[in-house]
């Protein structure tokens, strides 16, 4: 490639690409951004300040939390004693949809207190020695929590333990939903650099054109020195898991590109796929999916959609449903969900011309 070519490359990267995402907004960029919550754990008194730190950034701090220690120690001095004798089982939880990156739509819903959901609070930490974790080595923090979303709140309990010599710590706080299964999974996939990868396809200079009614060379309306754009949304897995690493909902979702390239004719040509997803639940968690994709073509503009996701919810039955909808370069894909959503894919609507 020529410097003339990277310069005008780099000239026109500052002009927006239409491209629009539903999915993770993750990569390198992201990982150095928020490196103050993905940093691997210091000391063990860190990890619930940073599962919440983690989670508010998740919601891009529409929700803040405040932690105070009221009691900690050894793990042994908790011994016989129900989880449920030094924390309430809630009568609300925040719920979110969960998009991997990014957590959305939070609400505090009503909780039942009987549910099963809440099992966790019946265990003592005698149930962590069956999976590996002794009591000998443990230490526990019970901890005040207030959350604020908007003008509502919640002041409660939780409860991290923590093993120095395993370097695992753990937060039970059932009052915010999967609050340490989501901060996990977003410290993971930031780690693995997962989320949209935007590639350009660069423009033949065969392509050339000089007549009465048009001069110049073909390339698209946002990168004039490009001959397409696509953007591509890698597969990945997510877990949420209860207290002790059993996995209650496992969801592969699947991977996504979508993309538009100017033919020999300067006419925009949509591309892309998109996979399914699967998803599983246990202990009377429930998932659905959903995949769907579209494109079209009107005039110099052109349009690919591609969208899949998984959703989960307790007790219920979980939905998702994908539809296409309307036409040409206007094409959409409506979304109906029930439970909270991981989510991948997007679009790339552009136009080719010379220039």
């Amino acid at each position: 490639m020529s410097a003339k070519t990277q310069a005008q490359i780099h000239a026109t990267n500052t002009r927006a690409i239409k491209t629009q995402t539903i999915a993770m907004l993750v990569g390198a960029a992201c990982f150095a951004m928020s490196a103050v919550h993905a940093a691997p754990l210091a000391k063990k008194s860190d990890y619930a300040e940073k599962i919440y730190t983690e989670y508010a950034a998740s919601a891009d701090d529409s929700i803040s939390f405040d932690v105070t220690v009221v009691a900690k120690g050894k793990l042994k001095d908790l011994a016989g004693k129900p989880f449920s004798s030094l924390i309430t089982t809630p009568r609300r939880k925040l719920v979110a949809v969960d998009n991997g990156f990014t957590t959305a739509k939070h609400a505090f819903e009503a909780a039942n207190p009987q549910s099963a959901e809440f099992d966790d609070l019946n265990k003592t930490v005698a149930d962590f020695e069956a999976v590996g974790y002794p009591i000998a080595g443990g230490t526990y923090r019970i901890l005040d929590v207030s959350a604020s979303l908007g003008q509502d709140s919640t002041n409660h309990r939780a409860i991290e333990f923590c093993w120095k010599k395993q370097f695992h710590c753990v937060l039970l706080d059932p009052t915010i939903q999967f609050v340490d299964s989501i901060a996990n999974n977003r410290i993971k996939l930031m780690a693995e650099g997962a989320g949209p990868k935007v590639s350009a396809i660069e423009a033949n200079t065969s392509q050339t054109v000089s007549t009465q009614a048009v001069t110049g060379t073909c390339g698209l309306a946002s990168h004039p020195t490009w001959k397409g754009i696509q953007t591509t949304y890698s597969a990945y897995n997510t877990k949420y898991k209860n207290l002790f690493g059993n996995v209650l909902v496992n969801k592969d979702i699947g991977g996504q590109q979508a993309g538009v390239r100017c033919d020999t004719s300067c006419k925009p040509q949509p591309f892309g796929y998109s996979n399914v997803s699967s998803a599983q639940g246990y202990a009377g968690w429930r998932t659905a999916c959903a995949q769907n994709s579209a494109y079209g073509v009107t005039g110099s503009f052109a349009k690919y959609i591609g969208k899949t996701m998984c959703t989960h919810k307790y007790a219920l039955a979980a939905s998702a449903s994908i539809q296409a909808v309307g036409s040409g370069a206007s094409v959409d894909l409506k979304v109906d969900v029930g439970g909270s959503v991981d989510a991948n894919g997007g679009s790339v609507y552009e136009s080719c011309g010379y220039f």
